[in-house]
């Protein structure tokens, strides 16, 4: 794990984060993301790239990534219903990385050396290094996107949460 991670206070597993979990401040920059002790919250997945990556006309990656693991898989799922109004979630098993509210590109880092411990001592990759198959370590942040008409202008009617690649690190092709 790296130590730019470690670093951080608010970092878990998928679908370990605390109870008490919530989305930022209405008045930051924060108010769509989900947050604990008002820090956002890096998850990390270990998962398998589903096709090569698509780069949109806006230069953003996107990936269709599966959890390795049915723990990952649940977890995944049960975050996007939990923090979803009304609850939904995506294809099952399925992490979809969507560019509809995604405004940069993750940062994809080779780390198929031995021994790395800091992603800034990870040689940099292009997209095009991850193919189907390739098996990666992803730090993502939850957000929300509006689905629905706003309430009133009081707030949003219905959301969906969905993921937003922070760092992708290649463990294998």
């Amino acid at each position: 794990m790296s130590q730019s991670i470690l670093d951080r206070r608010a970092v878990f597993n998928v679908g370990q984060q605390p109870l008490n979990s919530a989305w930022g401040s209405v008045d930051s920059t924060l108010a769509d993301t989900l947050c604990h002790d008002g820090q956002p919250i890096s998850f990390h997945v270990t998962a398998e790239v589903q096709a090569s990556p698509f780069v949109n006309d806006g230069g953003v990656v996107q990936l269709n990534l599966i959890p390795l693991t049915a723990e990952e898989q649940n977890g995944v799922k049960a975050v996007e219903l939990i923090y979803s109004s009304p609850g939904q979630a995506g294809d099952i098993q399925d992490m979809r990385i969507r560019t509809d509210h995604i405004e940069s590109s993750p940062k994809i880092y080779d780390g198929r050396q031995a021994g790395y411990n800091r992603e800034d001592n990870l040689r940099r990759l292009a997209p095009e290094k991850l193919v189907k198959g390739s098996i990666v370590r992803v730090e993502c942040s939850l957000v929300r996107y509006n689905v629905g008409r706003p309430l009133g202008g009081s707030g949003w009617r219905n959301w969906r949460a969905g993921w937003e690649l922070k760092t992708v690190t290649l463990l294998a092709n």
